[in-house]
């Protein structure tokens, strides 16, 4: 049998990675308040001293749908990222 690069083990470790990141990601959604989502949009958007440069442009800049559908249903992402997150996890440990 050869040694080499196995890709399900890549995805494997990956995804084993991100797991927690997706849970922490739905505990933020689920806990932050829409206010401060865009108190943190407002902040990111600033401009830098003289400089003319955003630290990190408007999430959407022309079309608000996406975004709007979001936030209306933001407890239910929250959940759905938390439930795949621990799926992902407790699925892929062994």
């Amino acid at each position: 049998m050869e040694e080499g690069f196995d890709i399900f083990y890549a995805i494997r470790a990956i995804l084993l990675v991100t797991s927690p990141v997706m849970l922490f990601v739905g505990i933020f959604i689920l806990v932050a308040a829409v206010d401060k989502y865009n108190k943190l949009e407002d902040m990111l958007g600033k401009e830098i001293g003289g400089i003319k440069k955003r630290i990190i442009p408007q999430l959407e800049t022309n079309v608000y749908t996406l975004h709007g559908w979001m936030l209306k249903r933001k407890v239910i992402i929250a959940l759905i990222c938390i439930i795949c997150s621990l799926v992902i996890f407790v699925s892929l440990r062994q």
